[in-house]
């Protein structure tokens, strides 16, 4: 979708750059300049960590990262995400069953293993994560990921 979006941007904005003459003012350049404005409203640079993010996390926690009270874990703001990388790496590549507490509340449903990613995808959902929704913490590396994928848990 925002592939989508980028490329009509594009396109409007090429539209617009080929239509004007240089250095002359017409009576349609407020026209242009109003679709011009238009499309860069519609044109928002989205990161490869964020596109991962999107399409493999949000679903349960959320846009902001906020989770779902009572059943998904809060990423925002979360000493769990902050806390050891090894634990977040086995949640992703492993998956996750039984009780867990963050933020001082426990969370006890099953996050599936998305072992089918690779180790820089997990690397930059992770570091994406740990560095968005309020959290301060340190980038996992696709080395700290392969390790911990190689340990088999």
């Amino acid at each position: 979708m925002h592939e989508e979006n980028f490329s009509t941007a594009l396109l409007m904005l090429f539209i617009i750059f080929m239509s004007c003459e240089s250095g002359k003012k017409s009576a349609s350049d407020s026209e242009k300049i109003a679709l011009h404005k238009e499309a860069q409203k519609d044109v928002k640079e989205v990161s490869q960590a964020e596109i991962l993010y999107n399409q493999h996390c949000r679903s349960c926690h959320q846009t902001k990262g906020d989770g779902v009270p009572g059943m998904y874990p809060p990423l925002a703001n979360s000493d769990w995400v902050e806390g050891d990388k090894t634990r977040i790496i086995e949640s992703i590549i492993f998956g996750l069953e039984g009780p867990i507490e963050v933020n001082g509340e426990t969370y006890n449903n099953a996050m599936p293993a998305m072992g089918y990613l690779t180790d820089e995808e997990v690397a930059t959902i992770l570091t994406y994560v740990r560095s968005n929704f309020g959290n301060d913490a340190s980038a996992i590396t696709i080395e700290e990921v392969a390790k911990v994928r190689a340990s088999g848990k």
